[in-house]
């Protein structure tokens, strides 16, 4: 699969849709290097193209066959899971690993298609996998229940956390969670809440959603989402003028995280900032210049 004809197309989008939505001004996107640059950044997206498509081929003949085992009436457990809950990563890395081999792509490499594709592939959301800002958690959860959910084929834009996944699936079995872990010490508390009303066609109450990583921060409850980048010496931040403070976004108008409204909406900004500190200590979160300061 190449993607050398497709450069201007992808250079150009992301210029018109997601330049400025990503924060490292310094990394150009693939649309506007030089010819030879081009070609060698062209190796690790083509290579990671390829593994898609062959991912997905066989995903398919997966389908199949299993579907093929349904109606010749032998066992098939895929289908006879009453429920199926798939999460899809769609954040990407920004980080760049190369193997002594170079961009080839087989078995006994190792490589990543670094921070210049990431910033395409991310568009238009801001940042990668590793911060907490939409382009770091945002990340679609695929619902099965044949026997449940009639309308197939339907999005919900109801919010949920991967913490919610266990109190699902308690909710499912009928069972309680238990006080104390095998051993006898006690287990610790459950967080998240049950997806079961969102999987039969309701909504939930709006809660405080929290992210905490490498020191990158967030707090979201409702259309309110507070975030903080960790100031560190990743060269995707080195120009990012709001390293380690608080930005605030209202998401149901601002998806993308473009217009920071800490200054227009301090009090939300307190009230946000609280809910995280709070949850923070609870978790047992660590500052993490505290951790890295301990690693020297």
């Amino acid at each position: 699969m190449g993607y050398t004809s497709r450069h201007d197309a992808l250079g150009k989008g992301a210029a018109e849709r997601g330049h400025v939505l990503n924060l490292d001004k310094t990394v150009p996107t693939p649309g506007f290097a030089s010819p030879v640059t081009r070609r060698r950044w062209d190796r690790p997206k083509g290579s990671h193209g390829s593994m898609l498509n062959k991912m997905l081929i066989r995903q398919r003949s997966h389908q199949k066959a299993a579907l093929g085992q349904r109606q010749n009436g032998s066992a098939c457990w895929t289908l006879h899971l009453p429920v199926v809950l798939a999460r899809t990563d769609r954040v990407i890395t920004h980080e760049l690993w190369e193997s002594r081999s170079g961009w080839t792509g087989p078995a006994d490499t190792f490589g990543s298609y670094g921070a210049r594709w990431a910033n395409v592939s991310n568009t238009p959301f801001r940042m990668f996998k590793m911060w907490t800002h939409e382009g770091g958690i945002a990340t679609p959860l695929i619902a099965y229940w044949p026997a449940v959910i009639r309308a197939r084929g339907t999005i919900t834009r109801e919010v949920g956390h991967f913490v919610d996944i266990m109190a699902t699936c308690l909710d499912l079995a009928g069972t309680e969670y238990p006080a104390a872990a095998k051993g006898g010490s006690p287990s610790a508390p459950l967080d998240g809440r049950s997806l079961l009303p969102v999987l039969l066609g309701s909504s939930r109450e709006p809660a405080p959603l929290f992210w905490e990583h490498e020191g990158n921060r967030a707090v979201r409850q409702g259309p309110w989402k507070l975030v903080s980048a960790y100031p560190g010496d990743w060269q995707t931040l080195r120009d990012y003028p709001k390293e380690g403070r608080w930005e605030l976004y209202d998401l149901a108008k601002d998806r993308t995280e473009l217009h920071d409204l800490a200054a227009l909406h301090p009090d939300k900004v307190r009230e946000l900032s609280a809910h995280y500190e709070s949850w923070a200590s609870g978790a047992g979160v660590v500052p993490w210049a505290e951790l890295s300061a301990s690693r020297k």
